[in-house]
């Protein structure tokens, strides 16, 4: 089968993913970013970014790992007959429910910039902007010295760069700096939920996988599945 490669390296990872889910399931929710976080500071909240960069990082894995599933599952199936054809339909079941979470996992992984562009504007609105005005000049000259019968011929050359620092500032109303604060609160919130989303889709996925690993394999249980029978993580 010109697929057998492709269809054990899915088993493989699929497998991965299942004996490792406990701990990864930890490593998720234990990031779930909690209580205080700084909010409405001049710099992101340190909380805030390495959960963003947790989700981005777990969701992003995640939509790999399902997507692996979603083929693994699909390369098991049998050839398609005339009736006994329950649990293929089970099979293409566990698929959809997989692209389906590949979507809204999909929709979690650009959070972080979303969030960082949003900061970004209402934070240039309050804090003083500082610039830099950078001027560089350069100059040389050449001639030439005759000194009885010999003539040298003379090169000289400069660099000088100025730099001026400006900083400008306003009165910003307190409402504006609530809003910040209250941005980071309402993003810590999105965070929270993607990475809580991130751990249940996974987590979904995972116990289809083990409570129905006999049937992806082999679905009418006549060893003609693409695995021809047997447990998947075992």
């Amino acid at each position: 089968m010109k697929c057998a490669a492709l269809r054990q390296h899915h088993q493989e990872r699929a497998g991965a993913l299942v004996e490792g889910f406990e701990a990864r399931q930890q490593k998720i929710l234990g990031g779930i970013p909690k209580g205080d976080i700084g909010a409405g500071a001049q710099a992101a909240p340190a909380a805030l970014v390495a959960a963003f960069d947790l989700l981005f990082a777990e969701a992003s894995t995640a939509v790999g790992d399902l997507r692996t599933m979603m083929s693994f599952v699909q390369l098991s199936q049998p050839v398609v007959e005339d009736g006994n054809n329950f649990y293929v339909g089970m099979q293409e079941e566990i698929a959809k429910l997989a692209w389906e979470s590949i979507k809204t996992l999909n929709g979690i992984v650009d959070l972080r910039t979303q969030y960082f562009e949003k900061r970004a504007d209402m934070k240039d609105k309050i804090f003083d902007k500082v610039t830099t005005d950078s001027e560089t000049k350069e100059w040389g000259s050449k001639g030439a010295e005759t000194k009885g019968a010999e003539k040298t011929e003379t090169e000289k050359s400069d660099t000088s760069t100025t730099k001026t620092k400006k900083t400008s500032s306003w009165e910003v109303s307190d409402e504006r700096k609530a809003a910040l604060k209250n941005l980071d609160l309402e993003w810590q919130h999105k965070c929270s939920d993607g990475l809580l989303t991130v751990a249940c889709e996974l987590a979904r996925a995972v116990d289809l996988f083990e409570k129905n690993s006999e049937k992806i394999l082999d679905p009418r249980g006549t060893g003609e599945g693409g695995n021809s029978g047997g447990r998947m993580y075992y």
